[in-house]
């Protein structure tokens, strides 16, 4: 018997015994080889196991604490949790600025650049324009 059919053996006997029933005797009667007396001891020892464990109530001062100590629990998590959110709407909200900080900043640059391209045009076609009424006039050949 290897150890993956022992612990399959050991799971139906502790289910069987979780529903009240001992299945030591047909569970051994299963198992023909020499590890059956190991397997009849661990299901003995199971068994007596099961006798001594009884349910228990707890006492109602240690349920009375635990409940208290699991509403702070919970309320100090919901409270982080709060503060967590608060916290990345903060941040978002950071985020959002200085992003619109950004993209004002680009646009005024390229105002800028823009209006300055337009006067140096303008400027190119004013002197352009100077330059053109200095210039002698063409003769034409007659």
């Amino acid at each position: 018997m290897n150890q993956r059919e022992l612990a399959e053996v050991l799971s139906v006997h502790a289910d069987g015994l979780k529903d009240g029933v001992d299945m030591t005797p047909e569970l051994s009667a299963a198992v023909w080889s020499e590890p059956a007396k190991a397997l009849e001891g661990l299901l003995t020892l199971a068994r007596r196991v099961k006798v001594a464990l009884v349910p228990v109530e707890p006492r109602s001062d240690f349920a009375a604490g635990l409940k208290a100590q699991l509403r702070e629990r919970a309320r100090q998590a919901r409270t982080k949790a709060a503060s967590t959110v608060k916290n990345e709407r903060k941040l978002l909200w950071v985020a959002a600025g200085l992003g619109s900080m950004i993209y004002l900043a680009s646009l005024a640059l390229i105002s800028l650049r823009t209006a300055a391209a337009v006067l140096s045009l303008m400027a190119a076609i004013a002197g352009w324009r100077a330059a053109r009424s200095t210039l002698p006039k063409r003769r034409t050949a007659a």
